[in-house]
């Protein structure tokens, strides 16, 4: 698959859904290892990080909704460019911080498949 043969909306759905299941993850990891928030003093940094990336994951959600109802150009490649941006800043934040994260190697081959790679490049492309 090359990146001209891309739906904008149909990449921007599917960076949005693959974030949202790694985030979703990292939620419930985060929720058990600060036993329902109780510990969540001794985690704020990344209670902190995992709350940006779950608001970004949500805007970016609603930026494709919002593009899938109105069928515009313009905001399909907003949805889009919001999607790659959101997904590659999940995935250098799992970088940075994997064990905190307590995500699987799958996981982090949802975000690294080709499909979803050429989805951010798609997103990222400049011209």
């Amino acid at each position: 698959m090359t990146i001209t043969a891309i739906n904008p909306l149909t990449a921007a759905r599917e960076l949005v859904d693959t974030s949202q299941a790694v985030i979703d993850a990292a939620l419930a990891h985060a929720s058990e290892v600060m036993e329902g928030g109780k510990l969540v003093d001794d985690h704020q940094v990344h209670t902190e990080r995992l709350a940006y990336l779950a608001t970004q994951v949500r805007a970016a959600h609603e930026q494709t909704r919002y593009a899938e109802r109105t069928s515009d150009a313009t905001q399909t490649e907003y949805a889009l460019i919001y999607a790659a941006e959101v997904a590659r800043t999940l995935r250098s934040q799992i970088d940075a911080a994997w064990d905190d994260f307590g995500l699987t190697d799958a996981h982090l081959a949802s975000l690294d498949a080709p499909e979803v790679r050429a989805a951010i490049r798609a997103g990222s492309n400049e011209s």
